[in-house]
């Protein structure tokens, strides 16, 4: 992640940010299913051990978000 614009803040503390968010940012093609699928057992891990938050309060923040283009 050297150099790639993701803050370890912006992983810790934003919500909305998950793994896909994270390969977006380091540009992993999303055809290329199995380092995303690494990363998002990776990403999940560090979440885990390193923060307060856990993916099911973020699968439960995703479904109470509007889908996109939709006002909140």
């Amino acid at each position: 992640m050297l150099e790639s614009g993701v803050h370890g803040a912006l992983v810790a503390l934003d919500d909305g940010f998950d793994a896909n968010a994270l390969a977006l940012a380091l540009q992993i093609p999303t055809q290329n299913t199995q380092a995303r699928q690494v990363l998002e057992t990776e990403y999940d891990s560090l979440l885990r051990e390193g923060t307060e938050r856990t993916q099911q309060q973020q699968q439960q923040q995703q479904q109470q978000l509007p889908p996109p283009g939709v006002p909140s």
